[in-house]
Parts: structure tokens; sequence; C-alpha cells
């Protein structure tokens, strides 16, 4: 047939080396950016209550506070060698010290603001890695790992690890942990040594964060059982260095939990109660998981003196055999359950109570990272093809879906809740005592310690007795009572506790410099003397010990010995002006009136609104017959409120 004489249309082809971008395609890869960015802005209102929060007393003063370690960063050997709180961790240290140290001159409320808020950030670092964790872990099924990230950022057993200022050693070991483990994968899939390395020092910084990291060589073997790789010479020499740093970090950690108290090897608890404690401590954080109500910043061990252990403690070991042998028998095919259980029980196995640690049978603390193997568990058949549920004709996707949705309204709704609690430390430790009456002895101490500083006495003393009540050798509260007494100028009630105390526990420094300032104020100087200096032995850093000595050889007209001490605070404290103002009266005292100028300087300068200041400065003018800035200084000191000796003024021709 004859070509007609339309010519037919061409379609165009695109080249070979050309892509073209499909909308769907394109969204597709911004879904899970849009899905993540909505898990950190949910996360970010349930704690946002969080920001205004202050300090507690719970572990707070000994890391911040009153931590002279982060306030003097510059001494790195110290700071890489100090225990605190019986852990070794100078990687938070220095985190807690930066954060002091862009905050040193913000008022206490913005101070404690700005911890708060590096522990939110920090956390919410780790939600982005943990979905990246789980995306290169599965092998990029998106919704486990949404669900695992959205989980691990709103569970109400996590609060703790966020909400308390103490807990930065947490949110921060998970940080280099989750990207030990990504990098680790990332070697795994590019067969890349680099990756190994960055892998291991990611471990050697979280390890530096909290000891708990100490458990990833054997987190590792687990992800390669999670990836069907095979035993092999190379498998095990990989992880010797990992293992080297491990057993490293452990027995720094052993020795500053003996040395902190953290491990209490008096505890007189068989290896049988250690066992039963350790299957409830597993039990209640299966339960804990799906049913994250009656949450408490501590757990109470059960009382086993002359009395049998509570039923529920009991029956915990059946419990949990049946229980694993269940998940083991009918999970013996799916590689998933496996390696999510383990990873839950390598990641909490060390604090499980086998060997008695702290104070507290469960710790909220503690799932922060060994609850992600669970998690995933529970996320894992929303994008698995095979229904094991099939033969029962039941739909598995829909029904899981709405049970993690439920969940997810149910932990959002708890952990809004439970960040309230974190207000302060009389909501921290009145929610303790509610959960626990009369069983937790260090929430009545905590609590009257607050009610102290708010003058409350009745009720701190209240607290205090309660705690007696419950254990007449819990020194700390003998001493807390002696404290009542002391702010209520009983002074020989204040001895009388503060001897009941150091009967107890003669180590306690703090309580005997106590003892020497109470002495003092009763008259008794060198029995003073004598406490303060052995205190000092013991606790050179105790910057209040320091103080009361060189007051109280002031009151002996000892005034070099005075100068020398308050010298030593202002080492401690540099921004401590009564100590400068004190030295620049010792001087007066020795006739030194030009030396007392420069004191007298700093005070001010540091302290401006102090009028006495000024007035002290004024007789050292008048005393070098400097007339006019005696006046000037006189009047400074009166219109800050200063009532000035009608003598002086009569002296300076003022009235």
């Amino acid at each position: 047939m004859a070509p007609s004489g339309k010519k037919k249309a061409k379609v165009s082809s695109p080249k070979a080396n050309q892509k073209i971008k499909s909308p769907a395609r394109a969204s597709s890869r911004f879904f899970p950016i849009l899905c993540l960015t909505g898990i950190l802005v949910i996360t970010y209102a349930l704690y946002a209550d969080a920001l205004s929060y202050g300090f507690t007393n719970w572990d707070d003063d000994v890391y911040v506070t009153e931590s002279s370690l982060i306030h003097h960063p510059e001494n790195t050997m110290q700071m890489i060698t100090t225990e605190v709180g019986g852990n070794y961790h100078p990687l938070t240290m220095y985190s807690l010290a930066m954060d002091y140290k862009r905050t040193v001159n913000l008022p206490a409320q913005q101070q404690a603001k700005a911890f708060h808020f590096t522990n939110l950030f920090i956390h919410l670092l780790n939600v982005v890695l943990v979905f990246f964790f789980m995306r290169v872990l599965t092998k990029g099924r998106l919704w486990v790992s949404l669900v695992c990230a959205l989980f691990f950022a709103i569970h109400p057993m996590h609060v703790e690890s966020v909400a308390w200022v103490a807990e930065r050693k947490d949110v921060l070991y998970t940080f280099f942990f989750l990207i030990a483990l990504i990098t680790y994968l990332r070697y795994l899939d590019r067969k890349q040594f680099v990756w190994l390395l960055v892998c291991l020092a990611s471990f050697v910084l979280s390890a530096a964060s909290k000891p708990a990291a100490v458990v990833l060589p054997i987190t590792l073997w687990a992800i390669d059982y999670f990836r069907g790789r095979k035993i092999d010479v190379g498998m095990i020499t990989e992880k010797i260095p990992f293992l080297l740093i491990s057993v490293a970090a452990g027995i720094l950690t052993i020795k500053a939990q003996q040395q902190g108290g953290a491990i209490d090897i008096t505890k007189h608890y068989t290896f049988f109660q250690n066992f039963i404690f350790a299957s409830y401590a597993t039990m209640m954080y299966f339960i804990k998981l799906v049913y994250p109500f009656s949450l408490s910043n501590l757990y109470p061990y059960p009382n086993v003196e002359g009395r049998p252990i509570p039923l529920a403690y009991d029956v915990a070991p059946l419990i949990v055999a049946t229980g694993l042998a269940a998940i083991l028998y009918f999970g013996r095919k799916q590689r998933v359950i496996l390696f999510g259980v383990a990873f839950f029980f390598i990641n909490i196995i060390l604090v499980l109570q086998f060997f008695t640690v702290g104070q507290a049978i469960i710790a909220d603390r503690y799932t922060y990272v060994p609850y992600l193997g669970l998690f995933m568990i529970m996320a894992w058949w929303l994008e698995e093809k095979e229904n094991p549920l099939r033969k029962f004709s039941i739909p598995l996707k829909p029904i899981l879906t709405g049970v993690l949705a439920f969940f997810t309204v149910i932990f959002m709704m708890q952990t809004f809740q439970r960040v309230k609690v974190w207000k302060d430390s009389e909501t921290l430790w009145s929610d303790a005592i509610e959960k626990f009456p009369h069983r937790i002895l260090v929430a009545y101490n905590n609590r009257g310690i607050i009610y102290r500083h708010q003058k409350k006495y009745d009720q701190a003393l209240a607290d205090f007795n309660e705690v007696l009540k419950l254990n007449s050798k819990y020194e700390l509260a003998w001493g807390n009572k002696g404290n009542i007494y002391f702010d209520l100028d009983r002074n020989d009630s204040a001895i009388a506790n503060y001897n009941r105390a150091l009967a107890l526990k003669p180590e306690m420094w703090e309580t005997l410099a106590n003892r020497g300032t109470a002495k003092a104020k009763t008259g008794d100087y060198h029995g003073a003397i004598k406490d303060l200096s052995e205190s000092l032995v013991h606790f050179p850093t105790n910057t209040s010990s320091w103080q009361m000595r060189a007051l109280t050889y002031f009151m002996m007209k000892d005034f070099e010995k005075s100068i020398a001490d308050d010298r030593k605070v202002i080492v401690l404290d540099p921004r401590d002006d009564e100590s400068y103002n004190e030295i620049g009266v010792s001087l007066q005292n020795l006739n030194r009136y030009k030396e007392s100028i420069p004191e007298f300087d700093k005070a001010i300068e540091i302290a401006p609104e102090k009028g006495s200041h000024y007035l002290n400065r004024s007789y050292s003018w008048n005393a070098l017959r400097e007339k006019q800035k005696a006046i000037d200084d006189v009047k400074k000191a009166q219109a800050l409120g200063i009532r000035i000796p009608s003598e002086y003024l009569q002296q300076l021709n003022l009235k």
C-alpha cells in the first residue's frame, strides 16, 4: 500500500541515560522524613514541660549543682580519672561541664533549663538514630523502623532517662552506642574496614559516657546472628579490641561502684534470693513494656529479714521460665523473635540484680536501650508477607495495627503525665512515697531535706523521724535531723544528732564539718577547729568547711589563718564575694588597711549590690585618711539599705 500524504506522528522516547522522576517515587522518599519529623515534634511536645523544671536533690547535686569537677573542666586529668556517683563516665562529666560553662552566669532556673534542653536534644537525636539503625538492620523495613523510633521516643519508661538531668549519661551513651551499631551494619554490608574502626571509636565514647555500653561486643554478635553471618575466625578476631575495651571499662566501673557504694557487697541476700529478684525484675520489665502504670523513680527491694519473700517474687521464676520457654518454642523458626529477646537480655543483664546494685530492684532508665529489641518484635509483622496466624483465619496486620495505635495513645498519655513528676524534688519524692508508703527511706530523707530548705521544719522532722522509725541505723537521717536543730539554733540537740550519725558512719565528713560549725556556735572553738580540720583532710573541696574554719579562726582572732582559709575558698569558688570581704576585714584587724582595699574592690566587683562591702571599704579608706572616698562608700552603702553606725557618721561629719 502506498503511503498516504499524512506523516505519522512521532512519539518521543527518553534517552537511555535519562532518569525520569516518578511523582509517586519522589513522594515516597519524603514520606519517611515527614513521619520522622512528626515523631520528633510529638516527642518535643510531650517533654516540653521539663524545660521549665529545676534540678532535683537526687544526684543532680552530685553531678551538677555541688560538683566542683564540672565547675573546673580545665583540669583534664582530674576529669578523666575521677569517679562520680559510683560510676566512671568522664565524657558525661565533660558534657555537663560544657552546659555549666555556658550557663554559669544565668539564674538557677535558666541554668537548669539549659541542662534539660541538652538531655531532650540528645534524646531527639537518639530517636533519629533508632530509625536509621532499624532501617539498616531490617534492610529497609519502613514501618518497623518508624514504630521502633516512635515507641522509643514516647515510652513512659524512658521519661526518667530524659527528664532527669543526672541521667545525661543514659542518653549520651545511647547516642554513641547507636552510632556504633549503625556503623557495624555498614561494615557488614560494605565490607569496608573503616566502618569497623568508626564502630570501635564510637564504642569507646559510649563506654566513656556510661559503663552500660560494655555489652556492645555481645550485641554485635547478636546482629551477626540476625544477619545470618557464619561463625569464622575473622568474625571472632574482629571483636577482640571491643572485648578488651569492655574488660577495661568493667574493671574501672567495679572499682568506682565499690568506692561509691553502688555495689553493696555487705548485702546478705542469698544466691537464691538474688535469683528470685532477677526473675521478678525480668517479669516486671516485660509487664511495664505494655502496662506502664504505677511508675516510680525507685522500686524498693522487699523486706525479707525475718519474713518470707512475697508471693509475687516467689512465682516470678516460674512465670519467666514458662514465658521464655514459650517464646523459644513458638519463635524457634522466627529469627526476629530470638534476636529481639536476645537484644533485650544482653543490654539489661548487668542490672537484673543477680548482684545487688543500687537501692532499687528495677529502674525505668534501665530499659532505654533494651526495649528496642522488644519494640522490633512488636512491629515486625506489619511488613511480613507471611501471616503466622493464617491457619486460624486471624487477620494479623489489621489487628496489630490497631493494637500498636492503642499503645501509642496510652504511651503518649502516660509520658505526658510522668514528665510532670520530675517538676521538682518534693513532687518526685512525694510520688515515690505515694506508690510505696513506708518503704523507701531515701524518699522520706530527701523530701525532708527539701522541707528544711523551705523552712517547713515540722514536716522535715516528721519525714526524718519516719526514716528512723523504719531504720534507726540510717545515718543520713540523724545528720539531717541535726541540721534542722542547727537551723533552729538548738545547737546542743544538733550536736547530739550529729554524734549519732557519726557513731554509725565516722566517715561522714560533711556531717563532721556540720558538727564543727555547731560547736563554734556554742563557743567551743577548739572542738570546732578539730572537727573542721579532720573533715577537710578527707573532703578538701567542701567550700563551706573552709568558710566555717576561716570564720572560727577569725572569732579566735587568728587572722592569718582565717585569711589562708578564705584564700582556699576563692580557689574553689572564684566568685565568692564574701571570702574577699572577710579577707579585707581580717587585714583591717591586722592594721593592713592598704592591702585590704583590693580585697574589698574584688568583693564589690562580684557583688555590687551588697552595701556591707562598701561600708567595710569605707573603714579602710578612713583609716588611710582618704576621707572623701570613705564618705562616697558610706553614701553608697546607705543607698543600698545599710544602716551606718551613728558614731561613724559623726566621725565623717555626716551627722
